[in-house]
């Protein structure tokens, strides 16, 4: 009986030793699958660097740069935005500087007419991600002046900023 009970026992702290061991084994792997998802799913980002300036004037050129993360697609899109409200905060569109400019870091914005105000950002936008994404803003509110300095330039310049962001 006492040789029977110590094969009871043996059996029985295999068993438990076999079960810690497989728990153990399956907690790791989850984990790891966990890891590999959350890197797959993370959210593309886009990051605005320049133009950081408070005020420019028509027919300026402006340098756009920005930086893209877990965002691998070709093109963005700039748009010219002005802020309607502070609480919530919302914007309107002023105008499409380009649907399709190369996600190379940088684009070009000539400020025009149309784009005469305080309150303006720049908008860079993702044009295609099968991860979510949200748009990038400049860090403030740019006023855009007509001094009339640039005045008979204009159609000259939206068609240099088309050229160069396409």
């Amino acid at each position: 009986m006492k040789k029977q009970t110590s094969i009871f026992i043996g059996l029985l702290a295999v068993v438990l030793l076999g079960t810690v061991v497989t728990t153990i084994l399956i907690t790791n792997n989850s984990r790891s699958y966990e890891k590999k998802s959350a890197t797959i799913a993370q959210a593309a980002a886009i990051a605005i660097v320049s133009p950081d300036i408070l005020t420019t004037d028509l027919g300026t050129k402006q340098i756009i740069r920005w930086t893209t993360s877990n965002y691998p697609w070709p093109t963005v899109s700039i748009n010219l935005i002005k802020k309607t409200n502070d609480n919530p905060r919302t914007f309107e569109l002023v105008r499409v500087i380009s649907k399709n400019a190369k996600n190379d870091g940088e684009g070009v914005w000539i400020p025009s007419k149309g784009d005469v105000g305080k309150d303006i950002y720049i908008e860079i936008g993702c044009v295609e991600s099968a991860n979510a994404c949200q748009p990038a803003y400049s860090s403030s509110g740019i006023a855009v002046i007509d001094s009339g300095k640039y005045e008979n330039t204009a159609a000259v310049s939206q068609a240099l900023e088309s050229e160069e962001n396409n």
